[in-house]
């Protein structure tokens, strides 16, 4: 809500075919939607750990979506 208000919704993802579509269909509709990267500087956050898969925390209060994305990616391997 702080990015994009009420309305909007970021889409997230690792396909740009699959997130083209995405905002196509978003715009057919009439639903506001806009497109987010899943940045190297987020998936820093995301580190292999020795008591779990990933490892994620990062104290700054910002950037949580993005931080969320970069986390499911190490997850989805090449899942679009």
């Amino acid at each position: 809500m702080v990015a994009f208000g009420e309305r909007t919704t970021g889409v997230l993802g690792t396909d740009e075919g699959l997130i083209g579509a995405v905002l196509s269909a978003s715009r057919t509709s009439g639903e506001s939607m806009w497109p987010l990267p899943i940045t190297d500087e987020m998936g820093a956050a995301v580190r292999s750990s020795t008591t779990a898969d990933l490892r994620q925390h990062d104290p700054k209060p910002y950037g949580r979506t993005l931080d969320a994305a970069a986390f499911l990616r190490g997850f989805v391997g090449e899942v679009p």
